[in-house]
């Protein structure tokens, strides 16, 4: 996922530049590959999706994609995520504690944030928060429960998450699709006086 630790220094705030969300109500051919483009830039090539693949997920049903678009419209960053169902036979092999889940397979009130990436210059000005806060309300809008997700047990991001966001850690997978430890994160979408 993102690393917030390797952001460039703030500009003076007079000359930062401005970046807009938007969540994709569909997915048009340039803005997939502005987003591929965003992804090849920001992971390395054995921890990042293909081409295909991202599209595949991309396109998943009951999909909530949101971009980060600099001032001229280009993306610079995106957060991709679907029900937590759509993941139950990818994921299994990496996270035995899915399996022992039995309602994971059906949980489509849970959003499952599987991909996230922000350009190292736009990395600033709380653009990651900005994304996330925009999934937050876009899954609120679709009645779902929680958004999900791995994390790198030793990213800021999690942290951040736990922090910042209310986030859980509800436990940690030691080898998270044959790479390093994660984190497994839930932040509770709940009303808070139904939350636990």
């Amino acid at each position: 996922m993102v690393n917030p630790d390797r952001r460039p220094p703030l500009p003076p705030s007079e000359t930062r530049p401005e970046y807009r969300v938007e969540v994709l109500e569909h997915l048009d051919e340039k803005i997939f590959q502005e987003i591929y483009a965003v992804e090849t830039q920001v992971f390395p090539e054995d921890f990042r999706l293909d081409e295909e693949d991202l599209k595949t997920s991309l396109e998943k049903s009951g999909s909530i994609n949101v971009v980060l678009k600099n001032a001229e419209g280009t993306v610079v960053g995106f957060m991709a995520s679907a029900p937590n169902s759509e993941f139950y036979e990818d994921f299994i092999e990496d996270d035995p504690e899915y399996g022992q889940d039995a309602d994971f397979q059906n949980e489509k009130d849970k959003l499952y944030v599987y991909d996230a990436a922000i350009l190292e210059e736009a990395r600033a000005s709380g653009n990651f928060g900005k994304i996330f806060q925009a999934t937050v309300e876009k899954a609120k809008e679709q009645g779902l429960k929680a958004i999900t997700m791995h994390t790198r047990a030793d990213e800021l991001v999690g942290k951040l998450m736990q922090r910042m966001h209310g986030a859980k850690r509800l436990r940690v997978v030691e080898r998270w699709m044959g790479n390093e430890p994660h984190d497994y994160l839930e932040v509770d979408l709940s009303p808070p006086e139904d939350q636990k």
